[in-house]
């Protein structure tokens, strides 16, 4: 029974970074369009596309990679899922970081740089986003253990 709710849960999530990872990538796209259009072009909102789509697609193939290699696990299992979930979480941390720090920088420039601001921005919520679904796995997996 616990190797099996386990299981669940973590198709669950992987689920949810696939399901956020394509809609990434069609407003990414969406918003690239829109950007290059007409006159009234926007650095800002173009390099915010193109992060959230290169974010998406990474991000996609790595949660169906994840999803579809899921097996039942036992506790020694469960342990290493554990201790992995905790170094994605921090590495989520450090890309919200950076993401904050482009952001900064970005604001910062003399004249401002909206091309970095779009691309801080993205990032940042490409951070906070797989911190949020990997936190909650962990929560999850806190209670079948």
């Amino acid at each position: 029974m616990f190797g099996d709710t386990l299981a669940q849960i973590e198709r669950s999530c992987a689920s949810e970074i696939v399901v956020w990872g394509l809609a990434c990538l069609i407003v990414g796209g969406g918003l690239l369009i829109v950007a290059r259009r007409g006159s009234a072009r926007s650095d800002l909102i173009a390099h915010f596309a193109l992060q959230t789509m290169t974010w998406g697609s990474a991000e996609t193939l790595l949660a169906l990679a994840w999803r579809y290699g899921i097996e039942v696990r036992d506790l020694a299992g469960a342990s290493r899922l554990d201790r992995l979930l905790w170094l994605g979480d921090g590495l989520a941390i450090g890309v919200v970081a950076v993401g904050l720090a482009i952001t900064v920088i970005g604001a910062r420039v003399s004249g401002r740089a909206p091309s970095l601001l779009g691309t801080g921005i993205a990032i940042t919520i490409q951070g906070a986003a797989v911190l949020l679904v990997l936190s909650r796995l962990i929560g999850s997996l806190a209670t079948v253990l």
